[in-house]
């Protein structure tokens, strides 16, 4: 995809991600995250929290992969910032989607698509997030 032919308003897809035991494991473990809410149920339960719960890489993983699918191989993330608000927890769907809301051009030529996004579970937004691609002009 190139800047060419965005528009206000225009959706960034969907992706799922079933949230399982392992993924919450294996994500915690890559990231070297000993929190033990990540990996103890007990100790999350004691959190107010129902079991273990992905950490703050899953979300920004989640909201990069959203950007770069929808602005292909060649877009680069300028800008993220999340806010996260509800936990995701093993067992949880996770559902990231988001809109185009502001086109702008860099002085270098580059097209900047400003984003506003968002992951959910059933119990609702978990994570709000904001981000700005640059994406190339046409090859």
């Amino acid at each position: 995809m190139t800047g060419e032919g965005i528009s206000l308003g225009d959706s960034l897809g969907e992706i799922v991600i079933a949230v399982t035991y392992a993924r919450v494991i294996r994500n915690v473990a890559a990231g070297r995250d000993f929190m033990r809410g990540h990996h103890e149920p007990a100790f999350a339960r004691e959190q107010g929290i129902a079991t273990i719960y992905v950490n703050t890489f899953f979300h920004q993983a989640l909201i990069d992969r959203l950007m770069t699918d929808w602005g292909g191989r060649r877009a680069f993330i300028a800008r993220r910032k999340i806010m996260m608000r509800l936990p995701i927890c093993a067992g949880d769907t996770a559902t990231a989607s988001g809109r185009v809301v502001g086109l702008r051009t860099h002085a270098d030529g580059h097209r900047l698509v400003d984003l506003e996004m968002a992951i959910r579970n059933a119990a609702g937004v978990c994570c709000e997030a904001l981000g700005t691609l640059a994406m190339p002009g046409e090859p």
